[in-house]
Parts: C-alpha cells; sequence; structure tokens
C-alpha cells in the first residue's frame, strides 16, 4: 500500500498543473510530516494563522515551487456554504485541490475486511488510517483478526498516548488517570466525538461498575472511582446494615476479580502507581475512609488500605495492641505492606519504626521475666537474648528518623509513641544494670564470670595463638549489639566468623582500656592512663612502636587511612605479620552528637565500613585472619539529660579521677546510689584503690555528654565482642527458607506480583540464598525466570519482605497457572522446588469476560 507521501507526490504527478495541495485532515499534526526529506520542487508548510501572509507566499514567493500546504486542526471548508464563505483562501483552493483520504470501500477491499465491519470502516476508516493509530492496529487490519472491539481498544490507547494495543483493564487503569491531569477534557472531548469509542467504553464501565461515564460533571469518571475505591476496600467483608455506602456494595465475583485487576494493573505499575492511587483519592474522596472505619473497625481485612485510612488504623494499632501485644503488632504490620497504596513512602516509614517499637517492647518483657542472681547469670542472659533490648531501641531511634511526616496528627501521636519509647527504655536498662551491678559487688566484681575473657588477656588468648599474618580492628565503643549486627553483615559477604565475649577493664574509658589490648607482660593504673611493660602508649606511632618491640615488624595503623588504599597499596602493607588497625569514629562523633539520628548514623556507617575493610583484607589484600574487638561500650538514651537528674557525689577522689559514670576513691564511706568496687575485682589494675559506679545507669555530674556515655560498668559498657572472621566458608550450614505472602496469586494483563519473603535473617547459622521463579502451565515455562537474593540481616519479618515481578511470555489457554520457586546454585534444581502456589490466570479470564 502507498505511503502518505507516495499519496501526495500521486496528487501532483496525475496533475501537472497542481500547485497547492491543501491537507485538512486531523491524522495530520504539525510535525507529522516535518522531518520528511521532499523532493527538489517541494514545498512542506503548516498554516500558521496568517492569511494574508500565506495568500502572498502562496502567489508571489512560492510560484516556482509545489506546496504542500496543512491546516492542523481544522475540517474541510468543501461541502459547506457558510464555511466556503468564511475561508480566505476559498479561490485558491478551488484553483488547485484538497488532498482525500483513502475511502472506506478501498480499505476494505485492501484488508479483506469481512463484509459484517463494512459499517464500521465506512464510519472511521480516516481514523483507521491515521499515522499513530494505523501503527497500532495494522497487524490486525486482516479479514480474521479485523473486529470493532480491537479498533475502539486501538482508537482508544492511541488517544491515552500509547503505541501498542491495549486491553480494557490497561484502558481503564489509564483513563483515571488521564482523568487527574490538564490532558482530562481534551481526551473525553475526543472520545464523544466518536460515538462507536465512547459506548464501547461506556459498556465496559457499566459491565464493571455498573454506571457509565458522567455527562454533567467534569470529573467523568467519578462515579465510576467511588465504586471502585469502596469495593477495592471492603470487598473482603461483610456487608454491614450501618454502612452509608452499602448501595455502592458489588457482590458479583467476576465484577470485582476486574476491580482488582485494574487496580493491581497500576499498583504493578512503577510509572503509573503513584498518581493512579492519587486520581482515586482525588475523585473518591467523598467516599470517607472514616465512615468505613467506624463501622467495620481498624482492624478489619481490608483488601485495600488506602493513605488515609492508614491513620485510624495506625492509631488503632498504637493505642490498643502496641502496649499488649507485639506479636500481633508485626503480623498487622505485614498485612498492611502488601496493603497499602502502592508508592506511599510516609506510611512505609511509619509502620518500620512501629515494628522495631513491638520488637523492642517484646524484648523488654523478656528482660522483666528473666531471673538472674550472679554475675554469670547476667553475662549469659545478656549476650544471649537480653542484648536485643539494646538492639531494637538504636534501630527504633534510626527508624523514625526516617520518618518524614506531613500530618499534624499523626505527627503527634508518633512523638508519644517516641516519648514512651525512650521512657520504657530508660526504666527497663536503668532497673537491669542496678540489680547488675548489685551483683557485681555481692560477687566480687569478675571473679565468678566464666562465659566471658578478660579484656588484658586479649593478646594471649586470640593474637599469639595464630601462626599466619593477623589483623587486629579496634573500635572504639563497638558495643556487643553492634558487633552482633556487625557478624550478620560479615554472614552476607561469605565469611565464616565467630564472636566471643569480653570483659572490658573498669573505668570504661578508653585511656585505661585500648592499651590493654596490646601484648604485655604487666599492666598499672597511671591517671593519665595504663601503664603496660612500664610505658605510657597513647596514640597511633607510640603504639606503633611499642607494639613492633614486642613482635617483629608489627604496626598500628589509623583506619581511615587503611579504608583509602587501593588494592596495590592494601596487597604491599598487609605484607606485614601482625598489624592493629585503630577506628575511632564511633567515641568521637557520638559524644557531641546533637541528635538520635546522628548516632544511629554514625553506627550504621561505621558497620559498614568495618564490613567493607575486612572484605577488602579477605579478598584483596590476603588476609587470611581478621579479629574484631573494642575498648568499651556505651550506654545511649535519647533523653533529656540536665542538672536535675545528674548525682553530685561527695565523696573523696584519687588523682581527681572523675567521669560521667565513674570515679576513683580511696574512700570506704558508703554513698547513697553508689557501688564501690575495688579496682582489682574489675580490671587488672592491683592498686589499692576502689571504683565508685552509679547504681544502674545514672549519670554523675561533671564533664562531658550525658546521652552518649561510658566510664560505668554496664552490662552496655564492660560487655564487649571478640569477632574473628576467615575466608574459610561452611558450606555445610543451611540457606535462609522463602515464603509468599499472598493467599491468593493472580495474573494481571500478564503480570504476577507477589511478596516474597525471607523466613529467616542472613546469620552464620543461616546464609543468603539465591531464587528463580517463574511460572508454569503443568510443567511447561510461560514466563520470564526472575532471579532474587534473599540476603537481609533484618530481625523483622517485614524487612525481609521483597517484592517479585514475572510477565507471561507465551499464550497460554489455562486459567489456573503455577509459580514455582527453586533455589539456585551453579545449578538450578528444578526436581525440587522451594515453593509452588496456584496462580489464577486473570488475562485470560479478561479476554473471555470482554
Amino acid at each position: 500500500m502507498q505511503t502518505e507521501v507516495d499519496k501526495i507526490y500521486s496528487y501532483f504527478d496525475g496533475n501537472p498543473s497542481l500547485k497547492v495541495l491543501f491537507i485538512f485532515d486531523d491524522r495530520f499534526t504539525a510535525d507529522t510530516l516535518q522531518n520528511v526529506e521532499w523532493k527538489e520542487g517541494y514545498r512542506y508548510e503548516v498554516f500558521n494563522g496568517s492569511w494574508f501572509k500565506t495568500k502572498y507566499n502562496i502567489t508571489h514567493e512560492w510560484t516556482k515551487q509545489k506546496v504542500v500546504l496543512l491546516f492542523p486542526n481544522m475540517i474541510s471548508p468543501l461541502g459547506n456554504a457558510e464555511q466556503m464563505r468564511k475561508f480566505p483562501l476559498l479561490d485558491l483552493l478551488i484553483a488547485n485541490t484538497e488532498y482525500k483520504a483513502t475511502t472506506w470501500e478501498q480499505f476494505v477491499q485492501e484488508y479483506e475486511i469481512p463484509a459484517v465491519h463494512a459499517g464500521y470502516v465506512r464510519r472511521h476508516v480516516s481514523e483507521l488510517e491515521q499515522g499513530g493509530i494505523k501503527n497500532i492496529l495494522l497487524p490486525y487490519y486482516t479479514k480474521d483478526a479485523f473486529n470493532p472491539d480491537v479498533c475502539n481498544r486501538g482508537i482508544i490507547s492511541a488517544y491515552l498516548g500509547q503505541d501498542h494495543l491495549i486491553d480494557w483493564i490497561e484502558i481503564i487503569a489509564r483513563m483515571i488517570v488521564t482523568s487527574n491531569t490538564d490532558k482530562r477534557d481534551a481526551f473525553f472531548r475526543k472520545l464523544q466525538k466518536n460515538t462507536d469509542v465512547y459506548n464501547s467504553i461506556n459498556d465496559k464501565l457499566a459491565a464493571i461498575f455498573g454506571v457509565k461515564l458522567s455527562v454533567n460533571n467534569a470529573d467523568r469518571l467519578q462515579d465510576a472511582i467511588e465504586i471502585m475505591k469502596y469495593n477495592a476496600i471492603t470487598q473482603t467483608l461483610s456487608l454491614d446494615s450501618k454502612d452509608i455506602y452499602h448501595t455502592l456494595k458489588i457482590d458479583a465475583s467476576d465484577r470485582i476479580r476486574q476491580i482488582n485487576s485494574i487496580i493491581d494493573f497500576a499498583a504493578n505499575n512503577a510509572k503509573l502507581s503513584e498518581a493512579f492511587f492519587k486520581a482515586i483519592a482525588d475523585q473518591g474522596k467523598k467516599i470517607h475512609e472514616n465512615e468505613i472505619i467506624k463501622v467495620y473497625g481498624y482492624d478489619a481485612d481490608y483488601r485495600l488500605v488506602t493513605s488515609e485510612m492508614f491513620k485510624p488504623i495506625i492509631k488503632g494499632i498504637v493505642s490498643e495492641l502496641l502496649p499488649v501485644d507485639s506479636e500481633e503488632v508485626q503480623n498487622r504490620i505485614s498485612n498492611l505492606l502488601i496493603r497499602l497504596d502502592a508508592g506511599d513512602v510516609q506510611s512505609r516509614s511509619i509502620l518500620n519504626y512501629i515494628d522495631y517499637v513491638a520488637l523492642l517492647n517484646a524484648s523488654i518483657k523478656t528482660q522483666q521475666a528473666t531471673m538472674m542472681t550472679t554475675t554469670e547469670e547476667f553475662v549469659s542472659a545478656y549476650t544471649n537474648t537480653l542484648y536485643l533490648t539494646d538492639s531494637y531501641y538504636r534501630q527504633s531511634l534510626a527508624a523514625y528518623g526516617q520518618i518524614k511526616c506531613d500530618d499534624t496528627e499523626l505527627e503527634d501521636l508518633l512523638k508519644q509513641v517516641k516519648s514512651k519509647v525512650d521512657d520504657d527504655y530508660t526504666y527497663q536498662c536503668n532497673v537491669l544494670n542496678r540489680k547488675w551491678v548489685t551483683a557485681l559487688a555481692q560477687h566480687n566484681g569478675f571473679d565468678e564470670i566464666i562465659s566471658a575473657h578478660r579484656q588484658q588477656d586479649f593478646f594471649k588468648e586470640f593474637v599469639a595463638v595464630n601462626t599466619t599474618k593477623t589483623v587486629v580492628i579496634v573500635v572504639d565503643a563497638l558495643r556487643f549489639e553492634l558487633a552482633q549486627e556487625l557478624l550478620l553483615l560479615l554472614a552476607k559477604d561469605h565469611n565464616t566468623a565467630y564472636m566471643e565475649n569480653m570483659l572490658a577493664m573498669v573505668p570504661t574509658e578508653t585511656k585505661y582500656c585500648k592499651s590493654a589490648l596490646l601484648p604485655h607482660d604487666t599492666i598499672a593504673y597511671d591517671p593519665e592512663g595504663v601503664v603496660v611493660d612500664g610505658q605510657k602508649v597513647a596514640g597511633i606511632d607510640p603504639r606503633s612502636r611499642y607494639l613492633a618491640s614486642h613482635v617483629e615488624g608489627a604496626e598500628v595503623e589509623d583506619f581511615e587511612k587503611v579504608f583509602k588504599f587501593k588494592d596495590d597499596e592494601g596487597k604491599a602493607y598487609f605484607k606485614k605479620n601482625l598489624v592493629y588497625i585503630m577506628y575511632n569514629a564511633i567515641d568521637e562523633l557520638c559524644h557531641p552528637a546533637t541528635s538520635a539520628e546522628d548516632v544511629t548514623n554514625t553506627c550504621q556507617t561505621s558497620l559498614e565500613k568495618i564490613r567493607t575493610v575486612i572484605k577488602k583484607l579477605h579478598n584483596s589484600w590476603n588476609v587470611k585472619n581478621v579479629i574484631v574487638t573494642s575498648d568499651h561500650g556505651f550506654i545511649y538514651n535519647d533523653i533529656k539529660i540536665d542538672s536535675t537528674n545528674l548525682y553530685k557525689v561527695d565523696d573523696t577522689i584519687v588523682d581527681k579521677e572523675k567521669g560521667t559514670r565513674y570515679y576513683l576513691t580511696d574512700s570506704d564511706k558508703e554513698i547513697n546510689e553508689i557501688v564501690k568496687l575495688p579496682l582489682s575485682s574489675v580490671s587488672a589494675f592491683t592498686d589499692d584503690i576502689k571504683v565508685g559506679i552509679p547504681s544502674g545507669t545514672m549519670r554523675l555530674s561533671g564533664h562531658g555528654g550525658y546521652k552518649f556515655a561510658h566510664g560505668g560498668a554496664s552490662l552496655q559498657e564492660i560487655i564487649i565482642p571478640v569477632i574473628v572472621s576467615s575466608q574459610v566458608r561452611d558450606t555445610k550450614v543451611s540457606k535462609v527458607g522463602v515464603n509468599v505472602m499472598e493467599r491468593n496469586l493472580t495474573i494481571v494483563s500478564s503480570m504476577l506480583r507477589f511478596n516474597a519473603i525471607q523466613t529467616e535473617p542472613v546469620s552464620m547459622e543461616h546464609r543468603e540464598r539465591t531464587i528463580i521463579c517463574g511460572i508454569y502451565d503443568n510443567d511447561r515455562l510461560v514466563s520470564e525466570e526472575i532471579v532474587a537474593v534473599l540476603n537481609s540481616t533484618d530481625s523483622s519479618p517485614a524487612g525481609r519482605i521483597q517484592l517479585v515481578e514475572i510477565k507471561l511470555n507465551n499464550n497460554v489457554q489455562s486459567n489456573l497457572l503455577k509459580l514455582k520457586i527453586f533455589n539456585k546454585d551453579k545449578t538450578i534444581d528444578y526436581l525440587n522446588p522451594l515453593y509452588v502456589g496456584d496462580i489464577i490466570n486473570n488475562t485470560l479470564i479478561e479476554r473471555d469476560e470482554f
């Protein structure tokens, strides 16, 4: 068939005297023919609104050229007396000719269209030959494929700016989006001009929603959107007589399925989802979510949770469930995450915070129920489970800092939650450590503790025993719970690592504790810091010289310098048998920190940097043994601490040695709220000095920061880690499991979307798993295969959910398919799927129903 340009040339070829070809045809836009390389002697012009200048150019400037003159969006005046009278170039039009599109008879003949569709072609031939529409529908211009439904969808697809044929589900979803933009009026004007197309849309809307496009409302789809919104929310609930929207209820399962298909399609489409749900919110605003929740409750099993529903639901969870049932809170959050509007970042960040609060509450209850009397029982309980309270508190602070809330009421609610969290954690941390410090006094300090190494024995027990080169990373203020998270990160990197417990010397200050990690025969107290083998070794260079005097060629280096090493620098530097790397950022940055967000960000950034260096040491710099330890831990409470809640000590102080969490004394005088321990019972010092420790987590008035503090003998300050990491991988360790959260899996517009949940966090006991997912018709793969890596270390199930999307790429006739998930290593174990679940193929159902 001739192209449009060929047809234009044929007018001039068939009539040598033709000077101007007038084109009145809305198939063309101003730029349709702009990029055509016209033959010599031809001129293409788009009418610019100036009648006089155009006429002058035709009769004077363009007389030696054949002119193709386009009047975009203008109908021909010929055949209409009034329009002919008003047309300023009528004489030139009559003297030349007008471009005519293909006749409907030619179209039917050329494409062998069945006679039954001839009437449709006659009404729409100009559109069917229009560039954009023709490009979409050309594959269907055959005697077998041509039908009005396909053509109507093709025309609407073009109106919606698509370059391919889309189905009715997508059409309605895109219409909803368009109806909420400045393109709305132009789009609906086009529809109204085309009776067949307009009626086809109304038929579909009526079949699904029971309503048609509104004639008297600028928001033409408002009625349909209100019905969609109401039924998307309440379809899983039995109708309540008090429901003021009961007349909108749809019971027919096929209609509900089509509503869900529209919503699921939009939710699956990253470019469409936000605008779609905004349109639902804007044009469905007469459906008040609070009225629905008033009837059915915040805890009902809603199929869709809109942004407006989130507030009353989260208020219900916070006020009724959070104080009493942490497990149910987590279940609700997991359900909400898969029902929320796609792209609702604010609500998701709030749920993440509440999830950590629930974990914290459960951990506090565990602490309260744990019976401990001896110091060994305290250390064992803390290192097994009780440390999680500190971890969840820190993670809750980090999650709270990520919330960007634009709702004053929600913001106030979250502030109340956080205030209670801060108070509960502070109280419980204080209660735990009052008991612990009492136990220290009753059981002669560390003497009876057998499950933890002593800090002064670190070099002898962990470093000197190695026969191959070793790197020790000393992290200032790496407390036990942070080290547990680091251990999980190392598991993600396929390291084999384990962690042992160690007791920091008291006072838990860098000047006493850090040098104790170096090799020594003697260790003694000095008011300026520890004296090892008769030497004071503070700072990188003095420590490096000291270490080299005990281990030939050994060095001490600053972490930040090592972090910047390139591969060749690292390989050259780490030929040494022993290197100590000093990392100080946690202590240096958290003491002056002005917000909890600064503290949590510093901790998280530090873990990632340490992980990166360990990875380089093993993989690039040929270091087999890496040991990570700390000088001391810390306590942190995000509460106001001022002179009203600081404790002032009236006692003798040795060498003026006093900090926020301790002081040294030679007095036996009993001081209220202070526990005095022989320094020798909690350190390697033999001096006849006592250390005064505040009961619980109180801070002493004096110098230094108060929220982030150390120096005392709380469990958080003295229990420190020793992580030993090697390159050897234990292949016998089991992998994390996988499950699917959705109860009903459906394919919409050839796309399956589901949430895969990793059943355990990655750890040294459960390694990451790579899975491959596909859709099967019996045993035949009918989709692309999607690979996903399950490697989350998050302790919360909600943090281990990831969205998987799979697209059909084969024609299938079955409406019941299978989702299969397999393990993927070097090969794929197709014989033993990890998961098999039924899928309803709504794509096929849509074709059948429409």
